[in-house]
Formats: structure tokens, sequence, C-alpha cells
């Protein structure tokens, strides 16, 4: 017997609503329309507990990383974001890191005890070994977000949550 393995993922693409898009063995990405969750806004969401919570979103110029700190700011977040580029989205700050310096992962997690206590993180940049070497990848995508975390854990509030996010893309 042979199983077609499909992933589904809900995608929040839009602010009116939410996607669910499904991913067969192929690659292939699928968002048909009917799949849409119909009458999903943001404001019917409020009971996940973001409204006036302070979270610091890493990677939130692009990407899955955008659409965390647009989402998470559309629920009410004061979303602080850490990126080597500035963000386009909404913000309630932005401090520019390149998580692959540690000395500037360290001063930037420093920064962010101004806004303490915080609430969540998401650790969310990331790259692939092809746009500047495995190396250079292994950097950022581990090592600097690792530590980014260890050294905004004291700031992080008790009973606080991080969510790390990643994406097959950095494998290549």
């Amino acid at each position: 017997t042979i199983f077609k393995v499909v992933y589904t993922i809900y995608l929040p693409f839009r602010a009116s609503g939410w996607y669910a898009a499904t991913q067969d063995e192929s690659g292939a990405t699928r968002r048909p329309g009917s799949q849409r969750l119909k009458g999903l806004r943001m404001h019917n969401l409020d009971g996940l507990g973001y409204r006036d919570k302070t979270v610091v979103v890493t990677g939130g110029a692009s990407g899955m990383g955008e659409q965390v700190a647009r989402i998470l700011g559309e629920l009410g977040a004061r979303v602080h974001i850490v990126d080597i580029q500035q963000p386009k989205v909404p913000h309630a700050s932005f401090l520019q890191c390149d998580l692959s310096d540690f000395d500037q992962v360290r001063a930037t997690a420093d920064q962010l005890k101004a806004v303490a206590p915080i609430d969540f993180v998401f650790p969310c940049a990331g790259l692939p070994p092809h746009i500047k070497g495995p190396l250079y990848c292994m950097r950022v995508n581990y090592i600097g977000t690792r530590l980014f975390v260890e050294e905004l854990l004291p700031s992080v509030r008790d009973g606080g949550g991080i969510a790390l996010i990643s994406s097959d893309a950095a494998m290549g």
C-alpha cells in the first residue's frame, strides 16, 4: 500500500481570514478557496491571550517572521522586532541585529531589558544555506538563535512562552 503524505498548514496570509494550505509529497502547495475558514477574523482570536502583551519576534522583516509579527500586532500585542532588515509591518520597536554576530546578539538582548517583562518570544529568523553558505546559516539558524533566547531569558516573565518556528528552507 502506498500512502500519500499530505501536510496541512494554517497560513495567516490575510488579516481577513486564515487559509488552509495542503502540501503533497511532491512539494506542491495548494490553497483552494474552498478551504478558507470563513468568518474567522482576528478579533475573534482574542482568547489566544496576546492583547497588551509584550512580544519579541526575530526575523520579523520577512517570511514567516513577518507574518507572525503582523498577526500578533493585529491581535493587540506590543511587537518588538529584531532583524537585520527594517520591517514593513507595524511594530512597537525595531532593533537591528545580525544573529551571526554574537556580540550584536548579546547587545540586542541587553537592550530588550528596557521593555521587560517580555511575555512571549518568537525566534523566527533564519535562512537557507545557499544564501551565504552553511556555516553562516548555522550561526544564524542555530547558534545565534539559541544565544539570543538564552540571553533574553532573564527578561521573560515567569510563565512566559517561547515558540521556535522554522521551515525546511534551512535544509537547503
